[in-house]
């Protein structure tokens, strides 16, 4: 402590010496830390690095990745698989905690590492988030997409590879990446080869991050064919089994004693109205009724069930009603007709009710907004502006209520940005108009018989287009017995 005084002015200042080594902590204590300029002094098996900055440290059961480049780089890149010392602070990128490392040493011996089976951690960012910068092993996963692109600019390009990994128990996915500035030896190279689309294999990997969790290719990469579990035919098996959502009329529904991979099915239904062995459905005699069909796959010992509920006839539908969606309406809602934009995250998202501000019945419409392309929805001078670009279309959702169905509608157009011909898309439908002034043509595009509870407006042409305004048929129905 310092006392400096001149004349009647007296100011104390006091240093604060730390004396000794730094404190060795745990890995998991840096991995539970916020990014912060604390040092922290981290012990663990060097398992491997992608010879971009990337290092992966383990202690068996907690893992981090290491930020090192400089002489850290060269004192870690010549002790793969040794236990190493790292000095650092922590960081957060993209999701990913990290420890930025100032020194490093050798310590001596690692551990034999062995991957995590993470077969049961769900795959998502908080099932994820514990297994940062570990080697995981997954099991009975399929090649769903693999695309092979190039990145970089010339002269200093270099392959990117990335490959879609199904879960088959689960059905959900994650993706294993490959950037070619990671130099990878024949061996591995040939494993990555190995997974091309459809092939079942089992797959270890370091769990990288980029805002979510993807699995990174290194050295390290391990992957072999895998050939079907009995677990896994029947889940592929149940799956592949579909069944129509509606019948209005007679049919004979599809019903398979046998799965492609095996599995034998078993069909049952309490229904009369459906027999079960020639799969013949008929009507009931009035209204609509909900019948269940029950599938149960066996292969060996093991069993899955999967029902299916199919509604047989035609709704009672009670009669249309009008009404209109007014793009002025929502200009008045908003308090403004200039350019606004209409998606979430913006002031207006937030203090006005879409459905309200068009002039609808809340209780039975929801409307919503959806950008779908670099420019969005706006409400300009009492018209729904749309774009369309390269990134697609802008695109506004009518839903209604389940007791509702939307039968028709009509979409009154007041000019677009090109004069000519122009198109928008309903629940995925194109559809032409012509508008002979950009600033004053006017056009009607009306589809009927939708009879849904949904209606997807999608932009569709070049640039953007007006809707003055909507009008809807809609009717209640009676929900299926």
């Amino acid at each position: 402590t310092a006392t400096i005084s001149k004349g009647s002015v007296t100011e104390t200042q006091t240093v604060v010496v730390k004396v000794g080594e730094l404190p060795l902590s745990t890995i998991a204590t840096v991995n539970a830390a916020d990014a912060n300029s604390t040092l922290y002094r981290v012990r663990g098996t060097l398992v491997g690095t992608d010879t971009r900055g990337n290092y992966y440290i383990t202690n068996g059961t907690e893992s981090i990745t290491v930020r090192g480049f400089d002489a850290v780089a060269t004192t870690l890149n010549a002790n793969i698989g040794k236990e190493v010392e790292v000095v650092g602070n922590k960081s957060v990128f993209n999701g990913l905690g990290q420890l930025n490392a100032n020194d490093a040493k050798l310590i001596g011996d690692g551990i034999a590492v062995e991957a995590i089976n993470a077969d049961d951690v769900e795959i998502s960012a908080s099932g994820y988030l514990p297994l940062q910068g570990s080697l995981v092993e997954l099991t009975q996963v399929k090649v769903l997409t693999r695309a092979e692109t190039t990145s970089g600019s010339a002269p200093n390009t270099y392959p990117v590879v990335t490959i879609t990994l199904l879960q088959i128990q689960t059905g959900k996915t994650i993706q294993l990446r490959w950037d070619g500035r990671v130099a990878l030896s024949t061996e591995t190279k040939a494993m990555l080869d190995l997974l091309v689309v459809d092939k079942v294999a089992n797959v270890e990997a370091i769990v990288g991050w980029f805002n979510n969790p993807q699995l990174v290719v290194i050295e390290q990469l391990f992957a072999e064919e895998a050939a079907l579990t009995d677990d896994s035919k029947v889940v592929l098996d149940a799956k592949a089994l579909t069944q129509p959502a509606t019948l209005t009329e007679a049919a004979t529904l599809v019903l398979p004693a046998t799965g492609t991979n095996g599995s034998a099915i078993v069909w049952t239904t309490e229904s009369a109205l459906v027999n079960i062995t020639t799969g013949l459905v008929s009507m009931p005699e009035e209204g609509q009724v909900t019948v269940t069909l029950t599938a149960t796959l066996t292969l060996n010992a093991v069993t899955e069930v999967v029902t299916f509920e199919i509604k047989l006839g035609a709704a009672s539908v009670s009669e249309p009603v009008v009404t209109t969606m007014l793009g002025s309406s929502l200009s008045t809602a908003v308090g403004t007709t200039a350019n606004t934009p209409l998606v979430a995250g913006t002031s207006f998202s937030e203090t006005v009710d879409y459905a309200t501000g068009l002039g609808l019945d809340t209780t039975i419409f929801d409307v919503e907004f959806i950008k779908n392309a670099a420019n969005i929805w706006a409400v300009n001078n009492g018209v729904l502006r749309g774009y369309y670009n390269t990134a697609g279309g802008s695109e506004v959702a009518i839903r209604t209520t389940a007791s509702y169905q939307i039968q028709s509608i009509t979409i009154n157009l007041l000019g677009a940005n090109n004069a000519g011909d122009n198109s928008l898309l309903v629940n995925g439908t194109a559809y032409a108009f012509n508008i002979s002034d950009k600033s004053t043509g006017t056009a009607a595009i009306t589809v009927d018989a939708i009879n849904l509870s949904a209606v997807n407006i999608v932009c569709n042409h070049t640039n953007r287009m007006y809707i003055q305004s909507v009008v809807i048929t809609y009717a209640a129905i009676t929900p299926a017995a």
